[in-house]
């Protein structure tokens, strides 16, 4: 798919929006604390997702790909499905449409959490 410094670029831009796909993804689920005073189990639920990522997302029934899997998969699967030639230049522009998406999100959920917030305490 690509050769020599372009690899170099696509190895850094994939580095790059995975990072940022795991950061947003944990940052919307932290941010549910906004709302719920026990919000440990949302980052049970990412770690119990990391598992399933552990294998190709190919084997899993549509809906739990789409539904569960395929934020999880931009920063693992689908970055290394590019790194051994195996991707199209669509998934490039997908992992970063996805990203884009995803900040979105995060600025939309902060901005609602940060209404919602009241202390905890005496």
């Amino acid at each position: 798919m690509f050769h020599g410094w372009q690899s170099i670029v696509l190895f850094v831009f994939l580095l790059v929006t995975a990072v940022f796909a795991y950061f947003s993804i944990i940052f919307i689920m932290s941010t549910l604390s906004f709302w719920f005073i026990k919000s440990n189990m949302f980052i049970t639920l990412i770690e119990n997702l990391e598992r399933l990522i552990e294998y190709p997302i190919d084997i899993y029934h549509a809906v739990i790909r789409v539904a569960a899997l395929i934020p999880i998969a931009l920063a693992n699967y689908y970055p290394t499905v590019c790194m051994l030639g195996a991707g199209s230049r669509g998934i490039l522009l997908y992992i970063a449409g996805a990203c884009v998406i995803l900040g979105v999100i995060d600025v939309l959920v902060w901005k609602k959490g940060m209404k919602a917030y009241q202390s905890t305490g005496a």
